[in-house]
């Protein structure tokens, strides 16, 4: 049976009279930083917000690291950076934030390497807002000035209809004024939102902890945040959340490399984490048991109020036949952790039997792209084939096949494997962003090598065995069969 994930957060909004207040998660589309650059020196930004509550008060909290596809830790530039704030509601009119008192935050300097012991997040002091009447759906702006001798850091992606902008410069020449006058975006599809926007609510909000899974590896066409298995199921105008993941991540670890984020537990009132998969089999081999234990661990680090909620593990599998559109191809890996069954199936029984201490309830998210429970292969998509008249240009995204794809727009988000087209004639592996016409489609990334006549498989859930493909990373929100009450808050 595939019992899927679904995320419709009706019955949690629907809780919008509840009376238990807590300091929370207020406001869509903060984000933690994902990339550095170290030739700009200051940023002035402008990120769109919209709050899910009626505001009483409000803090920006902003980080001085990123969380990179390289590292599982937090990783900086290795410099101070500075930082002044407003509250930009409504728009065109500018209020303060403060930090201690003070106009300006005094970010730590953070290790190149990754932090295991530098807290790189300040949270500005509260601003009491209650005049302003800002209701819930309101529309707000966080006024922001990074200035750092290491570089810069900010996030993807932008939403230019919001209102997002964002420039940078290699001086360091602009001040407060500049920061309340006119942003000139130069900045491409970047924006530099704080980490987190907090404040009093009766709300649910959400923080997610995982590994590449969870953080959405692949996964970065959703301007409002929404990438990873579990994100891109939630209604992000309506529900505050923040997905603290990062790729590499486990529960063995995954707390000695988040002082920065550690931080930020305390602001929700539901915790969802998927870590298990580095920790079982594609970086180390714990036994089910010790996972257990770590994951249990974990959840001890948020308070006693919020809801700690696990996931079932989602498959690693080989395949060199036919691009993972089949079973026939595929061989599990089990995890050597355990023998006989595997690791991960034992775990996985174990998150299902909820004997795993410390969590609330559970998200079915294998049954959503496994084959049959605990094949430990991934399931093909209905219309998934192979061609052999596939034709790609080094450098462009567009994937065409004259006579054999026949494209439809059931082919958007499933997984593609082009022969030849990757870097130095290797196998590109990606998925389908558009479809153009029946013969034509365009691909989430560019081609490295121009082939024709090639062969291609098409229609896989995953890219290359452990990672979703952006279908793939859909069906569990629209699996359907969660009961919602697992969300409910209070």
């Amino acid at each position: 049976m595939n019992i899927g994930l679904g995320l419709d957060l009706g019955s949690l909004r629907s809780v919008s009279s509840a009376t238990t207040e807590y300091l929370g998660l207020i406001a869509t589309r903060a984000r933690a930083p994902g990339t550095t650059v170290s030739g700009n020196k200051q940023f002035r930004s402008r990120s769109a917000h919209k709050v899910t509550d009626t505001l009483k008060t409000i803090r920006f909290a902003y980080a001085n690291f990123y969380l990179a596809s390289g590292s599982s830790k937090e990783v900086g530039h290795n410099a101070t950076a500075t930082v002044e704030s407003y509250l930009e509601y409504p728009a065109g009119t500018f209020t303060r934030m403060t930090f201690s008192g003070g106009n300006v935050c005094n970010l730590p300097a953070v290790p190149v390497a990754g932090a295991t012991s530098q807290v790189g997040v300040v949270i500005s002091d509260a601003l009491d807002v209650t005049a302003m009447n800002i209701t819930a759906a309101s529309v707000i702006f966080a006024r922001t000035l990074y200035t750092s001798t290491g570089g810069i850091i900010y996030n993807q992606v932008r939403d230019s209809a919001l209102g997002d902008l964002l420039q940078v410069q290699a001086g360091t020449t602009w001040t407060s004024s500049d920061l309340i006058s006119t942003i000139t975006h130069n900045a491409g599809t970047a924006y530099a939102p704080p980490i987190a926007i907090i404040g009093e609510t009766t709300k649910g909000s959400l923080i997610g902890l995982g590994d590449s899974i969870m953080f959405g590896f692949h996964d970065t066409d959703v301007s409002d945040g929404r990438t990873g298995i579990v994100c891109r199921g939630l209604t992000a105008d309506t529900y505050a959340f923040l997905n603290l993941s990062s790729p590499g991540a486990r529960a063995a670890t995954i707390l000695s490399e988040s002082p920065g984020r550690s931080v930020l537990f305390p602001y929700c009132s539901h915790m969802v984490s998927n870590l298990g998969i580095n920790d079982l089999i594609s970086i180390a081999t714990l036994s089910s048991a010790a996972h257990i234990a770590n994951m249990t661990t974990v959840a001890a680090a948020f308070p006693d109020r919020v809801k700690k909620i696990c996931c079932t593990i989602t498959p690693d599998s080989t395949d060199t036949t036919d691009g993972w559109t089949t079973t026939g191809g595929q061989t599990a890996a089990l995890g050597a952790g355990d023998s006989g069954v595997g690791s991960r199936v034992n775990y996985n029984n174990a998150v299902r039997g909820g004997n795993v201490p410390g969590y609330t309830n559970y998200f079915e998210i294998a049954d959503s792209v496994e084959s049959a429970r605990d094949s430990g292969k991934w399931a093909p998509d209905a219309a998934a084939r192979t061609i052999t008249d596939a034709a790609i240009t080094s450098g462009a995204a567009v994937f065409t096949s004259p006579a054999q794809a026949s494209f439809t727009t059931n082919d958007i988000g499933v997984g593609v494997r082009i022969n030849g087209a990757g870097t130095a004639g290797a196998a590109l592996a990606i998925d389908i962003l558009s479809r153009s016409s029946a013969t034509s489609v365009t691909l989430s990334g560019n081609a490295a090598t121009t082939v024709s006549g090639a062969t291609a498989y098409i229609g896989g859930l995953t890219y290359e065995g452990l990672h979703p493909s952006r279908k793939a990373y859909t069906l569990p929100a629209a699996g359907g069969a969660i009961d919602m009450t697992k969300l409910a808050y209070p």
